[in-house]
């Protein structure tokens, strides 16, 4: 299971910046943000897991695994700019767009969430 994160995490950090089809899959508020960086069985990582609260929820109910030099939009009082997901900060609400694997169990997500690894993030200012 673990390779398939690895697998998945990099296609979110190659297509972070996809053209999305539609509106966001979801929405939600980040509550935490945590660097994840080392050697795994299949090769080095570096990724940002970050944890949600999707609404009507107030607590982390979901994450979603950003590679480190994937770009991320941000908009801030009108303003559009590209970032990596470093810019990703908690109190940042963020829209995901995301077609590929959902994982359940995963140590980046919280306990009995599901982890996402998106196509597209947009964080709103």
């Amino acid at each position: 299971m673990f390779t398939a994160i690895l697998r998945a995490s990099a296609l979110a950090a190659l297509t972070g910046c996809a053209a999305p089809t539609g509106p966001a899959a979801f929405t939600g508020l980040v509550s935490q943000v945590t660097l994840q960086e080392g050697y795994a069985p299949g090769g080095y990582i570096s990724q940002y897991d970050v944890w949600l609260a999707i609404p009507p929820s107030s607590l982390a109910n979901a994450a979603v695994v950003v590679g480190r030099s994937a770009p991320v939009t941000i908009y801030i009082s009108g303003r559009t700019m590209v970032a990596s997901a470093s810019a990703i900060r908690v109190g940042d609400q963020i829209e995901i767009w995301h077609d590929g694997p959902v994982v359940y169990g995963s140590v980046q997500a919280p306990p009995g969430a599901p982890a996402y690894f998106p196509t597209r993030v947009v964080v709103l200012r």
